[in-house]
């Protein structure tokens, strides 16, 4: 299970900043610690650690690391030029994950990303408008997200412990 959870901090790492290495210099006790704050559902302690990866000094954030949960026959018309494949087949819950890198800066405007644009450049048929979830809403931790919330902003404040904003989405309708 650590495995899993350093893989995918390092996956989410070097997702956001082009390079794994603030996650690979970790010290020894930053490591230990990192893994211990997560099973003993230490926060403070993972806060203390994870600043580390979400600030490095050096390096500016490039990319936010986004799973998107999709129910499958909403998913099958869409495609986007920036999403990684899908993770495995769907389960028996027809879910389908989507592995995004979505872009801090919008890159026509260089203006800041936020959740309805990110969308709508990745998932145009299923969120048509950058302003408001007409077809389908955008769910973190349990609650409806805003379409207009910073995306940077969003992923420091609502990413989990292995440094991904995992969102689900709900169908409209």
């Amino acid at each position: 299970m650590r495995d899993t959870f350093t893989n995918a901090m390092k996956e989410a790492d070097f997702v956001r900043n082009g390079t794994a290495r603030t996650a690979m210099s970790l010290s020894k006790q930053d490591s230990n610690s990192l893994w211990q704050a997560v099973q003993s559902h230490d926060r403070a302690l993972f806060n203390t650690i994870n600043t580390k990866l979400l600030n490095p000094p050096g390096l500016e954030l490039r990319h936010v690391p986004l799973k998107i949960y999709l129910p499958t026959s909403a998913s099958r018309t869409t495609s986007a030029p920036e999403t990684i494949p899908e993770e495995g087949t769907p389960t028996a819950g027809h879910i389908r994950v989507v592995q995004a890198l979505i872009p801090i800066q919008q890159s026509s405007s260089r203006q800041p990303q936020t959740l309805g644009t990110a969308l709508n450049s990745t998932l145009p048929a299923i969120f048509p408008s950058r302003r408001n979830p007409l077809l389908a809403q955008p769910v973190l931790h349990g609650a409806a997200a805003p379409m207009t919330a910073n995306l940077a902003e969003l992923s420091r404040a609502a990413a989990y412990t292995d440094g991904f904003l995992h969102m689900a989405i709900v169908m409209l309708g």
